[in-house]
């Protein structure tokens, strides 16, 4: 996580992504903590507490209030 920062394009791309892509791309790297621990065989072994420490946890909530800041921009 935490490739997509707001307001800084990835390193392969040649022109800067607008805030709608951007949130795109957010969205997609926070599903990699969402989907999985949704279901019981989400990961191949043990409890998926076991696959995330607080900085993770922290970058996920950043990237999550992103999207909530773009969302209410919208409306």
């Amino acid at each position: 996580m935490g490739k997509w920062i707001i307001n800084e394009p990835g390193p392969e791309h040649k022109k800067p992504l607008d805030k709608r892509e951007q949130v795109g791309y957010i969205g997609y790297d926070l599903s990699g903590c969402y989907i999985p621990t949704r279901y019981p065989n989400g990961f191949p072994a043990g409890a998926p507490m076991g696959y995330y420490d607080q900085p993770t946890a922290e970058e996920a909530v950043r990237l999550a209030e992103a999207i909530l800041e773009f969302v209410g921009s919208q409306l």
